[in-house]
């Protein structure tokens, strides 16, 4: 909930919609694969239809629906031998990210709503229909870390990240945590969201019991709200109201160890 999720963009892909390759060369031979009536774009629909493929190979039970399981074990077209470390979490994140009632499946409905915000992020002029160039800046985009985080966060594109607009954002990342819709996110919920390797499990621990001030084992939207305010005015330099990449980057190098 602090940080936003990160998306790995290749492995989504591979998952979601066949498979991709991580050099610009294997990200045209994907888009190559996607254009099925060979016009030089791809559409909402191509895609789609390749998603709708590779979800019958994963759904290993033909149920209609993904498991966390039948998730985690699904093998990319060119993948040999044993998957690595990394990408299993990359994928355990992806999972998260998509199963967004939190009920370990995804079901099509999720999925479509998952599909449709990638191809409108990938559609920079909005046509519906993406151009080679589109899709391989978006590739290159979404595999831009940091820069790619505080895009995601500048919801109005103005080159700086208001207060409000972090607190929209961390709202939305409670509601979703909320499972039983409560109003308030319990140590359970909190837990659940993101990967289950016990190094992630243990830094989310710390987390949560830093956000519950009162130590009663929920973290409610004014805890969440004030913990955030906090954050926000240390970053804030200049104490404008607004966060520049380079006061976030200040504030990074400020903290990293200092070589002597």
């Amino acid at each position: 909930m602090r940080r936003t999720a990160l998306c790995a963009a290749v492995t989504c892909l591979a998952l979601l919609a066949g498979a991709t390759q991580v050099s610009a060369q294997g990200g045209q031979r994907f888009f190559e694969r996607l254009d099925q009536d060979r016009n030089g774009t791809v559409t909402l629909g191509e895609m789609r239809a390749m998603r709708n493929r590779r979800m019958a190979m994963i759904d290993a039970n033909g149920d209609g629906r993904i498991s966390r399981r039948e998730f985690m074990s699904a093998r990319p077209p060119w993948a040999r031998g044993r998957p690595r470390p990394q990408m299993a979490r990359r994928r355990a994140r992806i999972f998260s990210r998509i199963d967004a009632d939190g009920d370990g499946y995804i079901s099509e409905g999720e999925r479509e709503a998952s599909l449709v915000r990638w191809f409108a992020r990938m559609d920079a002029d909005r046509n519906g229909r993406l151009t080679r160039r589109e899709f391989i800046e978006a590739r290159r985009r979404f595999r831009g870390g940091p820069a790619r985080r505080f895009e995601r966060l500048d919801a109005n594109r103005d080159g700086a990240i208001s207060f409000k607009e972090l607190l929209n954002l961390r709202a939305d990342q409670m509601q979703a945590a909320d499972r039983d819709k409560d109003g308030k996110v319990s140590r359970r919920e909190f837990l659940a969201r993101g990967p289950r390797d016990r190094p992630r499990l243990a830094r989310r621990s710390r987390l949560f019991d830093r956000l519950d001030a009162n130590r009663d084992g929920y973290i409610t939207p004014l805890e969440n709200g004030l913990a955030l305010k906090s954050w926000f005015g240390r970053l804030d330099a200049n104490r404008d109201g607004r966060l520049t990449k380079q006061e976030i980057e200040a504030r990074r190098f400020r903290q990293a160890p200092q070589l002597r």
